[in-house]
């Protein structure tokens, strides 16, 4: 049986993630700001209206 070895993996570049880190952190304050209004409004979290 051979051994074949795997070639290092190819990481994204910080310009390619960066989409994605902005997607997260739009996503963490639509979040937050969701939880407040429920809070606020309704008295309950996004987990306790999830």
């Amino acid at each position: 049986m051979s051994s074949q070895v795997s070639p290092p993996p190819v990481l994204p570049s910080a310009r390619d993630l960066e989409p994605w880190v902005n997607f997260l952190r739009a996503h963490a304050t639509t979040t937050r700001r969701l939880n407040a209004d429920l809070v606020a409004n309704h008295g309950l979290t996004i987990n306790d209206y999830e």
